[in-house]
């Protein structure tokens, strides 16, 4: 980051039916992570996958059973989002100064 605020997500101050807010939300999520390092980021979508939210908001039973559920609602989109784009180059993954693929790095990941 360069030093600068970071604009906090503001869906909520800007009412909309549900449909229109549905539909505006990744570009806003999208628009709050631009503003941050690629490493942060990662860092809040891991969080939003291993439910640190969901516990931290409902317990340690009730918030692992939702954040269960919601990944496997999100693993076929996962795996559709893996598929097409596997091919897209990707670079300092891994090993910094490395040129890979996403198809590559999914292979490791698979491996382990």
């Amino acid at each position: 980051m360069n030093g600068e605020p970071v604009r906090f997500l503001k869906l909520a101050d800007n009412p909309m039916p549900e449909e229109a807010a549905t539909k505006a939300a990744p570009r806003v999520i999208e628009d709050f992570l631009d503003q941050l390092d690629g490493d942060q980021g990662a860092d809040i979508l891991k969080g939003l996958l291993n439910g640190d939210s969901l516990i931290a908001k409902h317990g340690e039973a009730a918030g692992r059973e939702l954040a269960a559920y919601r990944l496997a609602l999100l693993l076929p989109a996962i795996g559709e989002a893996a598929a097409n784009l596997a091919d897209v180059n990707v670079y300092d993954v891994v090993v910094e100064g490395v040129d890979t693929t996403t198809a590559v790095e999914l292979s490791k990941l698979a491996s382990n």
